[in-house]
């Protein structure tokens, strides 16, 4: 889970924001990390997959802010609304995010 959570974001150094996820996934898939698929739908709400490591990554993606910091869920959508603006869809993907994880007991 260590590994997952420091190498999920990896496709931001390869591509534009919103296809992220499915870059890092393919180039990780091709060096054998196990858990492609919870990069690939990390951050998207609804996205048909489930998995305990992809509610985890969620779940640590949405307490940790761009400085690496511990924030609560309210901070981490605050961040992500003063950068991004409360109709960008990283605002509005967090939010959901955030209330499937809660509607699981994740808080």
């Amino acid at each position: 889970m260590f590994i997952l959570g420091l190498v999920h974001d990896i496709g931001y150094e390869f591509c534009e924001h919103s296809d992220h996820g499915h870059v890092g996934a393919e180039l990780l898939e091709r060096q054998g990390f196990k858990y492609t698929n919870e990069i690939k739908y990390h951050g998207i709400p609804n996205c048909g997959f489930i998995s305990k490591e992809l509610d985890l990554l969620n779940w640590a993606d949405m307490h940790i802010n761009i400085k690496g910091e511990y924030v609560t869920f309210e901070e981490r959508l605050q961040d992500i609304k003063s950068r991004r603006g409360e109709n960008s869809q990283a605002y509005i993907d967090s939010l959901k995010i955030i209330n499937l994880l809660r509607a699981k007991g994740y808080d």
